[in-house]
């Protein structure tokens, strides 16, 4: 019977290819519970065009939340304990990132997919560590040095799979990224007509692709509710200073990555988050405001070493602003409003 108490509300935006999508959950499902003893957030991915609104499940992301913050408080040795297994797991991932050369088999493949899911209970203690009142100023200091060496890891994970996913089935071309790892273990790929459908839409939950149905008839089918921020105003926006400044120009909403070259020199940047594929973009535009991200996120980090104004966390800019629109992005105040 369907739960009508399961609330699920949207966390991040990625644009990423589904087995990373698979690896996000199986970490969840599988090493969180085996490291911390508790159900860590259930996740609907809604994936439209490759870019995918993640979702988590309200209560259980709230308690997988206080469950690590009482395991910190409780165990001064945890966070040094959890950054040194997280570093041995993350070296060698780090030597196939760095070397931008797709997997030489499907073994190596499975091999670092695994180590992957290993390396992520390190990367959710790097997140929530230094926000923790009450961890030494040490210890913030050595989950924020390891939340900064894996600040790419999914976009990192993300090129290695397609890199070999494309060496492995050199005739899907770009349908590579709609496959899971059950499909490629077992060379049992499915029939085009199949990822043709993924590949417009698809929702992911529980280890099962959804397809011809929108999130909403999803969730009504699942007896589940979706929490929808709506924005307050439709003129405005406020988020966190990243990098202080004032600029005024005109708007380039980029949600896929296809689209970074669109912007041109001295427009503002709008998007969801940045990653490295946005450097270029980022190098000529005035200004950033992004939807997602924390003092430390990819966005607020290039801004800074560019000096260039950044305001993050609005939530809702790519839905208030609009290509064109001319607005000021004051990175004093953190507001960014049409002029």
């Amino acid at each position: 019977m369907p739960n009508n108490k399961l609330e699920f509300e949207k966390i991040y935006t990625r644009e990423n290819c589904l087995l990373v999508y698979q690896l996000w959950e199986d970490h969840q499902s599988k090493a969180i519970i085996n490291e911390y003893q508790w159900v860590a957030p259930a996740t609907i991915f809604n994936v439209t065009k490759n870019s995918a609104e993640v979702y988590y499940r309200s209560d259980v992301q709230d308690k997988f939340g206080k469950a690590i913050v009482d395991m910190i408080k409780s165990d001064k040795t945890f966070v040094p304990r959890a950054m040194q297994k997280f570093g041995e797991v993350l070296g060698p991932l780090e030597k196939i990132w760095q070397a931008k050369k797709p997997l030489k088999n499907l073994k190596r493949l499975v091999d670092f997919y695994f180590l992957a899911m290993r390396a992520w209970v390190g990367l959710d203690t790097a997140y929530f560590a230094p926000e923790i009142v009450g961890v030494s100023e040490r210890d913030k200091k050595l989950a924020l040095s390891m939340r900064q060496r894996s600040i790419d890891f999914l976009e990192d994970m993300d090129k290695v799979f397609q890199m070999t996913l494309r060496e492995l089935f050199p005739k899907l071309g770009d349908y590579i990224k709609y496959l899971t790892m059950d499909e490629v273990r077992r060379n049992v790929i499915p029939p085009l007509p199949v990822l043709k459908k993924r590949a417009i839409h698809y929702v992911y939950y529980n280890y099962t692709i959804y397809t011809d149905i929108l999130l909403t008839d999803f969730a009504k089918q699942q007896g589940f509710l979706i929490r929808q921020e709506k924005p307050k105003t439709v003129t405005q926006v406020n988020g966190q200073v990243a990098m202080r400044g004032i600029v005024k120009g005109k708007v380039r909403v980029v949600i896929f990555k296809k689209n970074i070259p669109d912007l041109k020199p001295g427009e503002i940047l709008v998007t969801t988050m940045t990653t490295p594929d946005y450097l270029p973009a980022m190098y000529r535009a005035a200004a950033f405001v992004t939807d997602e991200g924390g003092i430390t996120c990819h966005a607020a980090i290039v801004a800074r070493e560019l000096g260039k104004p950044c305001v993050i966390g609005t939530k809702f800019a790519t839905q208030i602003f609009k290509t064109g629109d001319m607005v000021e992005v004051n990175a004093n105040s953190g507001i960014v409003k049409i002029i």
